[in-house]
């Protein structure tokens, strides 16, 4: 039961964060789909939280860099729990993700 020093958990955050933007970026080029940074953040963070992006690219060839693409796909990941009851933590980081996909607005209040 010892702490793990801040600077360590940083660091594999980091890590962590930096393999799924290969791998985001990887998946992104054999797609043949170009985006900007702050698309490919909003990407990693989903994938962070949602444990994938399964059904991104259909949604995005679909509807592109759209608000449709947010009401349609990016609103709809992972916003219930096990019960089916809505979590309303999720439905904000879900509305800031795709705002920072859709428009490049980063939201530092998702959490409050």
């Amino acid at each position: 039961g010892s702490l793990v020093p801040k600077v360590i958990v940083d660091a594999i955050y980091q890590q962590d964060l930096d393999t799924r933007a290969s791998n985001i970026k990887a998946l992104l080029a054999n797609k043949g789909v170009v985006l900007n940074e702050n698309q490919i953040a909003a990407l990693i963070s989903l994938q962070f939280n949602c444990g994938n992006i399964n059904g991104f690219f259909e949604s995005y060839q679909s509807y592109g860099s759209t608000n449709q693409l947010c009401e349609n796909w990016w609103h709809n990941k992972a916003l219930h729990d096990a019960k089916g009851n809505r979590l309303e933590g999720l439905v904000k980081r879900r509305r800031a993700e795709c705002d920072l996909f859709v428009n490049g607005n980063y939201n530092m209040n998702v959490y409050g």
